[in-house]
């Protein structure tokens, strides 16, 4: 799987106003999950619908282990540059956060 190949299958979703909205982009990285699709390829922090797709799928696979789902996106830290990439993986965090662990990755 190529960053490519996710824009080429999120294309027909895409709206008039040149946006892929969040749940279309779930659903398919939901289904990415649950094909157990090889996601190491895709170069992370050059598209946002890419990179939502990715974070999405990984951090669901993973839902049930926090520690996990912090080692899955901690290589990925230094990709993220807005608002965007950081609220939509908070929301897939389940335990509360630890102040002090996360003060230190900002």
């Amino acid at each position: 799987m190529t960053n490519e190949d996710i824009l080429r299958a999120i294309e027909p979703r895409r709206r008039s106003n040149g946006r892929v909205y969040n749940g279309d982009l779930k659903s398919y990285g939901l289904q990415l999950c649950k094909d157990n699709i090889d996601l190491s390829n895709l170069i992370i922090g050059v598209n946002h619908d890419v990179d939502f797709v990715f974070f999405h799928a990984i951090l669901t696979r993973d839902k049930k282990d926090f520690r996990k789902q912090l080692k899955d996106v901690e290589p990925y830290l230094s990709t993220f540059d807005s608002w965007y990439d950081t609220d939509n993986i908070v929301t897939h965090f389940k335990k509360g956060i630890d102040f002090d662990y996360f003060y230190k990755m900002a």
